[in-house]
């Protein structure tokens, strides 16, 4: 369980920077998945 509570740690670290870092990207192909 050690290793899960790291994961969180993780993510709770770097998931709001990986979020902002590919928000664009990912609002953007839903922007165009919607076009097509």
């Amino acid at each position: 369980m050690k290793i899960l509570a790291s994961l969180m740690v993780l993510v709770a670290t770097l998931g709001p920077w990986v979020n902002a870092k590919e928000g664009n990207e990912l609002t953007y192909l839903e922007e165009h998945k919607d076009s097509e």
